[in-house]
């Protein structure tokens, strides 16, 4: 339903993850903070943290799970992303995904970007579903 969000998926869809493996890495960490940020704005969860400043990723994906975890049926596709992204230095660690765009010397595996995709696409999707 956002169209720069929607754009990327597109993007993310027709690159050849294998050719292009750090345009890859970046565009998933951005479609997945992005469509974080949409299903926020539609729920009025917040952004910001009370000083004014833009909530880290962690804890805007934290808010999203805990909102989404009041369904049953998204209990399990919400704790096995939290538990992924809590892993520091697992593929969808936040830790990782910030390396993708601001560590110069890091670079992305085919391996842990597919992983990667296959761990959160339920999630994805729910977050969408309910973003409508």
């Amino acid at each position: 339903s956002n169209t720069k969000v929607s754009k990327i998926y597109g993007e993310l869809q027709r690159l050849k993850i294998k050719k292009f493996k750090n345009a890859t890495a970046v565009l998933l960490r951005v479609f997945v903070e992005l469509s974080i940020d949409c299903y926020s704005k539609k729920h009025n969860l917040p952004l910001m943290d009370k000083t004014g400043k833009y909530m880290r990723l962690k804890d805007k994906v934290k808010a999203v799970v805990t909102k989404l975890s009041t369904k049953l049926e998204h209990v399990s596709t919400c704790k096995g992303v939290m538990m992924e992204m809590n892993r520091k230095h697992g593929t969808l660690g936040i830790d990782t995904l910030h390396a993708y765009i601001h560590n110069a010397d890091f670079s992305p595996q085919l391996s842990d970007l597919t992983n990667a995709w296959d761990n959160v696409e339920e999630f994805m999707k729910i977050v969408w579903e309910n973003t409508k």
